[in-house]
Protein backbone atom coordinates (compact mmCIF):
# COMPACT_ATOMS: atom_id res chain seq x y z
CA UNK A 1 0.00 0.00 0.00
CA UNK A 2 2.84 2.40 0.80
CA UNK A 3 4.35 1.70 -2.63
CA UNK A 4 1.03 2.42 -4.38
CA UNK A 5 0.57 5.69 -2.51
CA UNK A 6 4.07 6.81 -3.37
CA UNK A 7 3.56 5.95 -7.04
CA UNK A 8 0.33 7.93 -7.18
CA UNK A 9 2.09 10.91 -5.63
CA UNK A 10 4.93 10.70 -8.14
CA UNK A 11 2.52 10.46 -11.08
CA UNK A 12 0.53 13.45 -9.82
CA UNK A 13 3.68 15.53 -9.45
CA UNK A 14 4.78 14.55 -12.96
CA UNK A 15 1.37 15.50 -14.39
CA UNK A 16 1.50 18.90 -12.70
CA UNK A 17 5.01 19.53 -14.00
CA UNK A 18 4.04 18.63 -17.56
CA UNK A 19 0.92 20.80 -17.36
CA UNK A 20 2.94 23.79 -16.20
CA UNK A 21 5.38 23.36 -19.08
CA UNK A 22 2.59 23.32 -21.67
CA UNK A 23 0.49 26.08 -20.15
CA UNK A 24 0.57 29.43 -21.99
CA UNK A 25 1.91 32.42 -20.14
CA UNK A 26 -0.68 34.68 -18.56
CA UNK A 27 -1.23 37.94 -20.46
CA UNK A 28 0.47 41.13 -19.34
CA UNK A 29 -2.03 43.92 -18.66
CA UNK A 30 -1.69 47.70 -18.68
CA UNK A 31 -2.25 48.17 -14.96
CA UNK A 32 -3.76 51.62 -14.77
CA UNK A 33 -6.52 53.66 -16.38
CA UNK A 34 -4.13 56.55 -17.01
CA UNK A 35 -1.65 57.64 -19.64
CA UNK A 36 1.93 56.62 -18.94
CA UNK A 37 5.25 55.21 -20.07
CA UNK A 38 5.57 51.75 -21.58
CA UNK A 39 9.06 51.49 -20.07
CA UNK A 40 7.93 51.93 -16.44
CA UNK A 41 7.66 48.44 -14.88
CA UNK A 42 5.03 49.54 -12.36
CA UNK A 43 2.59 50.34 -15.17
CA UNK A 44 2.20 46.62 -15.87
CA UNK A 45 0.46 43.73 -14.17
CA UNK A 46 2.33 41.64 -13.29
CA UNK A 47 5.00 44.24 -12.52
CA UNK A 48 7.78 44.24 -15.11
CA UNK A 49 8.17 45.04 -18.78
CA UNK A 50 6.50 42.64 -21.23
CA UNK A 51 8.81 40.50 -23.35
CA UNK A 52 8.93 38.51 -26.55
CA UNK A 53 6.72 35.67 -25.30
CA UNK A 54 4.00 37.91 -23.83
CA UNK A 55 0.50 38.70 -25.02
CA UNK A 56 -0.13 42.31 -23.99
CA UNK A 57 -3.60 43.66 -23.17
CA UNK A 58 -4.67 47.31 -23.02
CA UNK A 59 -8.38 46.76 -22.66
CA UNK A 60 -9.09 48.48 -19.36
CA UNK A 61 -8.40 52.09 -20.38
CA UNK A 62 -11.16 54.65 -20.86
CA UNK A 63 -11.45 58.17 -22.20
CA UNK A 64 -8.43 58.18 -24.55
CA UNK A 65 -5.16 57.42 -22.81
CA UNK A 66 -1.69 57.58 -24.41
CA UNK A 67 0.84 54.86 -23.65
CA UNK A 68 4.24 56.14 -24.78
CA UNK A 69 7.09 53.89 -25.89
CA UNK A 70 9.90 56.42 -26.15
CA UNK A 71 13.13 54.51 -25.60
CA UNK A 72 14.73 51.20 -26.49
CA UNK A 73 13.82 48.28 -28.73
CA UNK A 74 11.14 45.93 -27.44
CA UNK A 75 9.46 42.80 -28.78
CA UNK A 76 6.18 41.23 -27.66
CA UNK A 77 4.11 38.35 -28.99
CA UNK A 78 0.78 40.14 -29.51
CA UNK A 79 -1.01 43.36 -28.57
CA UNK A 80 -4.72 43.89 -27.96
CA UNK A 81 -6.00 47.44 -27.45
CA UNK A 82 -9.45 48.94 -27.09
CA UNK A 83 -10.79 52.12 -28.68
CA UNK A 84 -9.46 54.32 -25.85
CA UNK A 85 -5.81 53.28 -26.16
CA UNK A 86 -3.30 55.37 -28.13
CA UNK A 87 0.09 53.64 -28.36
CA UNK A 88 2.73 56.20 -29.30
CA UNK A 89 6.15 54.94 -30.40
CA UNK A 90 8.54 57.90 -30.60
CA UNK A 91 12.04 59.04 -29.69
CA UNK A 92 13.67 56.74 -32.23
CA UNK A 93 12.45 53.65 -30.36
CA UNK A 94 11.10 50.45 -31.90
CA UNK A 95 8.27 48.10 -30.96
CA UNK A 96 7.89 44.73 -32.67
CA UNK A 97 4.77 42.56 -32.39
CA UNK A 98 5.61 39.03 -33.51
CA UNK A 99 3.64 35.93 -34.37
CA UNK A 100 0.47 36.50 -32.34
CA UNK A 101 -3.17 37.33 -32.98
CA UNK A 102 -3.42 41.08 -32.30
CA UNK A 103 -6.28 43.57 -32.20
CA UNK A 104 -5.89 47.31 -32.66
CA UNK A 105 -9.02 49.06 -31.45
CA UNK A 106 -7.46 52.49 -30.97
CA UNK A 107 -4.43 54.18 -32.53
CA UNK A 108 -0.99 52.69 -33.08
CA UNK A 109 1.35 55.54 -34.07
CA UNK A 110 5.02 55.76 -35.06
CA UNK A 111 6.15 59.37 -34.67
CA UNK A 112 9.60 60.64 -35.64
CA UNK A 113 12.73 59.49 -37.46
CA UNK A 114 13.90 56.08 -36.36
CA UNK A 115 10.60 55.32 -34.63
CA UNK A 116 9.31 52.02 -35.99
CA UNK A 117 6.33 49.79 -35.24
CA UNK A 118 6.59 46.33 -36.82
CA UNK A 119 3.96 43.62 -37.03
CA UNK A 120 5.47 40.29 -38.12
CA UNK A 121 3.46 37.17 -38.93
CA UNK A 122 0.15 36.29 -37.27
CA UNK A 123 -2.95 38.41 -37.77
CA UNK A 124 -4.23 41.87 -36.90
CA UNK A 125 -7.89 42.79 -36.56
CA UNK A 126 -7.76 46.54 -37.07
CA UNK A 127 -10.87 48.43 -36.04
CA UNK A 128 -8.78 51.51 -35.33
CA UNK A 129 -5.87 53.27 -37.06
CA UNK A 130 -2.27 52.42 -37.86
CA UNK A 131 -0.54 55.78 -38.28
CA UNK A 132 2.98 56.94 -39.21
CA UNK A 133 3.95 60.62 -38.97
CA UNK A 134 7.07 62.80 -39.02
CA UNK A 135 9.20 60.16 -40.80
CA UNK A 136 8.04 57.36 -38.52
CA UNK A 137 7.44 53.89 -40.01
CA UNK A 138 4.78 51.22 -39.51
CA UNK A 139 6.01 47.98 -41.13
CA UNK A 140 3.69 45.05 -41.84
CA UNK A 141 5.32 41.74 -42.77
CA UNK A 142 3.72 38.37 -43.50
CA UNK A 143 0.57 39.33 -41.63
CA UNK A 144 -3.14 39.54 -42.41
CA UNK A 145 -4.63 42.95 -41.58
CA UNK A 146 -8.42 42.98 -41.50
CA UNK A 147 -10.26 46.31 -41.74
CA UNK A 148 -9.40 49.67 -40.24
CA UNK A 149 -7.34 52.62 -41.42
CA UNK A 150 -3.68 52.85 -42.49
CA UNK A 151 -2.61 56.50 -42.68
CA UNK A 152 0.50 58.67 -42.86
CA UNK A 153 1.45 62.34 -42.89
CA UNK A 154 4.53 64.62 -42.85
CA UNK A 155 6.95 62.04 -44.18
CA UNK A 156 5.60 58.98 -42.38
CA UNK A 157 5.52 55.65 -44.22
CA UNK A 158 3.57 52.43 -43.97
CA UNK A 159 5.58 49.57 -45.46
CA UNK A 160 3.96 46.39 -46.74
CA UNK A 161 6.40 43.49 -46.77
CA UNK A 162 6.53 39.89 -47.91
CA UNK A 163 3.31 37.83 -47.94
CA UNK A 164 1.25 40.74 -46.62
CA UNK A 165 -2.55 40.40 -46.88
CA UNK A 166 -4.94 43.37 -46.69
CA UNK A 167 -8.43 42.02 -46.07
CA UNK A 168 -11.33 44.41 -46.58
CA UNK A 169 -13.81 41.65 -47.26
CA UNK A 170 -15.46 41.49 -43.84
CA UNK A 171 -18.94 42.89 -43.40
CA UNK A 172 -18.62 46.64 -42.80
CA UNK A 173 -14.84 46.47 -42.51
CA UNK A 174 -13.14 47.97 -45.57
CA UNK A 175 -9.48 48.92 -45.37
CA UNK A 176 -8.83 52.65 -45.78
CA UNK A 177 -5.38 53.90 -46.75
CA UNK A 178 -4.16 57.48 -46.89
CA UNK A 179 -0.75 59.05 -47.32
CA UNK A 180 2.34 57.08 -48.33
CA UNK A 181 1.95 53.30 -48.61
CA UNK A 182 5.04 51.46 -49.87
CA UNK A 183 5.12 47.88 -51.11
CA UNK A 184 8.69 46.77 -50.43
CA UNK A 185 11.07 45.45 -53.06
CA UNK A 186 10.40 41.80 -53.96
CA UNK A 187 7.34 41.68 -51.70
CA UNK A 188 4.05 40.01 -52.59
CA UNK A 189 0.94 41.78 -51.27
CA UNK A 190 -2.55 40.32 -51.53
CA UNK A 191 -5.71 42.44 -51.41
CA UNK A 192 -9.25 41.16 -50.91
CA UNK A 193 -12.54 43.02 -50.57
CA UNK A 194 -12.76 46.80 -50.42
CA UNK A 195 -9.63 48.95 -50.07
CA UNK A 196 -10.25 52.68 -50.30
CA UNK A 197 -7.05 54.61 -51.00
CA UNK A 198 -6.73 58.41 -51.02
CA UNK A 199 -2.94 58.64 -51.07
CA UNK A 200 0.01 57.07 -52.90
CA UNK A 201 0.70 53.37 -53.18
CA UNK A 202 4.31 52.91 -54.31
CA UNK A 203 5.27 49.50 -55.67
CA UNK A 204 8.95 48.59 -55.32
CA UNK A 205 11.07 46.78 -57.92
CA UNK A 206 10.01 43.16 -58.47
CA UNK A 207 7.12 43.60 -56.04
CA UNK A 208 3.83 41.85 -56.77
CA UNK A 209 0.37 43.29 -56.00
CA UNK A 210 -2.36 40.66 -56.35
CA UNK A 211 -6.13 41.11 -56.15
CA UNK A 212 -8.13 38.17 -54.85
CA UNK A 213 -11.80 37.35 -55.25
CA UNK A 214 -14.33 40.15 -55.60
CA UNK A 215 -12.57 43.38 -54.73
CA UNK A 216 -12.62 47.10 -55.18
CA UNK A 217 -9.24 48.83 -54.98
CA UNK A 218 -9.43 52.59 -55.36
CA UNK A 219 -6.18 54.15 -56.61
Amino acid sequence: MAFASRSKFQLSALALALASIGAPAAPVNWATDTSGLWTLPGNWNPVGLPGAADDVLMTNVTGLKTITHGIGNDTIRSLTTNASAIVLVNGGSTLSINSGASTNGGVMRADGSGSVVTYNNGSLVNTGTLNAINNGVVALNAITVSGGTLSTSTGGTIQLGSSMFLDGSGSGSPVTTAGSIVINDNATVYIAGVVNNSGDIKVGPNADLRLQGTNNLTL
